[in-house]
């Protein structure tokens, strides 16, 4: 529903970006959990958090490219969140398609 709700109102991009963020905020990925423990999962949760704090304001691009080099740099890979995040996606088409 979150992807659905931000597309009505934002490009697909945006809303797929803060889709992302908002799940990893409320939920903390298990691929990172399994490969670093679910301390630095709920660390990069909170930062997420953290960030979609900022998502009105005119820095929100720098932080987020913070956040990605962050993640980047230290091997953190969200990518239970991307699947999630995907998925989401794809519904948000099946009900505006079918």
């Amino acid at each position: 529903p979150t992807y659905s709700g931000l597309k009505k109102t934002m490009k697909a991009n945006d809303a797929c970006v803060l889709t992302f963020l908002t799940i990893l905020s409320e939920t903390p990925d298990t691929l990172i959990s399994r490969k670093y423990g679910d301390k630095k999962a709920d660390e990069i949760s909170s930062q997420a958090r953290e960030l979609l704090s900022f998502k009105d304001d005119e820095s929100f691009s720098d932080k987020l490219n913070e956040f990605d080099n962050y993640l980047y740099e230290n091997k953190l890979n969200p990518g239970t969140t991307a699947d999630l995040t995907a998925a989401s996606i794809f519904v948000s088409y099946l009900e505006s398609n079918f």
